[in-house]
């Protein structure tokens, strides 16, 4: 009995043993998961604290865009100016105070959304393009990878968010509806939504006078507007493209007041070598239109000797044929670069000249290696301002594509201006400047 008694006392203790163990191993896990809550979530806290409540280096605090501008808009109900729908706050009108510059270049605010992401247009058209070689729906369209590839890779994605396309097919303009999304770009073209909702009295200041491609379609035909309204053409068509993007809810103002003059400010005023930037070499001035690690192209920011000096194609199937001496490819890699006092600074580059088919990637199909080239289709235009150049990319046989108010394309023998291009290394230095056409950047060569 006794033994039973003491056996008895001994599992007790083990036990008590075993339960004092476990509340203590329940306490420390207690107390770690406690620790790493606090840690977690606190650090949380303050990330979104510090995005939410973004500050200067010098400690001031910095106001969100899109705080901002519903802060200091009046919201109208007529004429032009900040209208609110719903809970979003659209720009409406033509005469509006909507400028931002990101990415070097210069964008008008189309909307805030209702979760504080921004929705904006590009001030100028960068391009000229067919929408697809046939009818289908706009996220399949040769247009749609053009933007996410050639544009996209301009642009620093740390500011955007991917932005959201209507898909649903629009048959009737007085029927416009968004039942259907797709969220899986970062670049898409104006919708017919944006630009109605834009209007006042007609007018707004997403069309300049260009005809500009949206991302809506028939079952048939894209949609395109101009200043005459809203209209539908076959896809292989070409018009203008202005590309979209949505600024995340995060970003914050730098400065700037939305003026022309004085446009919002997003990113830090870093002095860098990117696409858009103008760069000064001797007595001319160039645009960067591709940058690579070691090489980038630029075109020039004037037509050859003001337009005045005019040269042809060679009048045959290879039309840019560096070693004869009727042809343009000859002209440019011989008396031209012969001009430059900076000559030596030109690379080798490949001059696509592929025919323009079913799309933009074509003009891939062929090349020529020279020091002195000129635009493809395919290329990111800068400058509109100048009209009616020679491009490299061959309608057929003797009859190549040209650029000015509109894309178009004119027999080899037919005189038209030529737009230079050269390609030199990318890793060269700033001296001075600021990157804009009034103050160009100066290389340390």
């Amino acid at each position: 009995m006794k033994k039973e008694t003491k056996k008895t006392s001994k599992n007790k203790k083990r036990k008590v043993k075993k339960a004092k163990l476990a509340s203590f191993i329940f306490c420390v896990y207690s107390l770690c998961f406690l620790i790493f809550c606090l840690c977690f979530y606190g650090y949380r806290l303050v990330k979104y604290y510090r995005i939410y409540n973004p500050k200067a280096e010098n400690g001031e605090k910095i106001d969100l865009l899109s705080s901002y501008i519903e802060k200091n808009n009046t919201v109208v109900y007529e004429n032009d100016g900040l209208y609110k729908v719903n809970s979003a706050y659209l720009f409406k009108g033509e005469n509006v105070d909507n400028y931002l510059t990101f990415a070097g270049l210069t964008w008008r605010i189309l909307k805030i959304n209702n979760d504080g992401t921004i929705d904006m247009v590009l001030n100028e058209q960068i391009n000229d393009l067919k929408w697809n070689s046939e009818i289908t729906t706009y996220i399949k369209s040769d247009i749609h990878k053009y933007l996410n590839d050639k544009f996209l890779s301009m642009l620093n994605t740390d500011y955007l968010v991917k932005t959201t396309i209507c898909t649903d097919t629009v048959e009737d303009i007085n029927k416009i509806t968004c039942n259907k999304t797709n969220k899986d770009s970062y670049v898409k073209l104006i919708s017919l939504n944006d630009y109605v909702n834009s209007q006042v009295n007609g007018k707004t200041f997403i069309n300049d006078g260009d005809s500009l491609w949206t991302s809506d379609a028939s079952s048939t035909k894209p949609w395109y507007v101009s200043e005459s309204g809203i209209s539908s053409d076959v896809p292989e068509e070409t018009y203008r493209i202005k590309p979209v993007v949505t600024l995340n809810s995060t970003v914050a103002l730098k400065s700037g007041t939305g003026k022309e003059n004085d446009p919002f400010i997003i990113e830090e005023d870093k002095k860098e070598l990117r696409i858009g930037s103008y760069v000064k070499l001797g007595e001319d001035t160039w645009i960067i239109y591709e940058k690579n690690k070691n090489d980038m192209k630029m075109i020039s920011a004037n037509l050859y000797n003001n337009g005045e000096t005019k040269k042809i194609y060679n009048n045959n199937s290879n039309i840019y044929n560096t070693e004869v001496s009727t042809s343009l490819g000859y002209f440019l890699n011989h008396t031209y670069y012969e001009s430059l006092s900076y000559k030596d600074l030109l690379l080798d580059a490949k001059w696509y000249t592929g025919a323009y088919d079913t799309s933009y990637e074509d003009i891939t199909s062929s090349f020529v290696e020279a020091k002195v080239g000129t635009y493809t289709v395919a290329d990111l235009k800068f400058n509109h301002d100048l009209d009616t150049y020679y491009m490299l990319t061959p309608k057929e046989s003797g009859i190549v594509y040209t650029y000015g108010e509109k894309l178009s394309y004119h027999r080899v023998s037919r005189v038209n201006a030529i737009r230079p291009a050269i390609s030199i290394k990318s890793t060269y230095k700033i001296k001075s400047g600021n990157g804009t056409a009034s103050s160009p950047y100066e290389l340390e060569v």
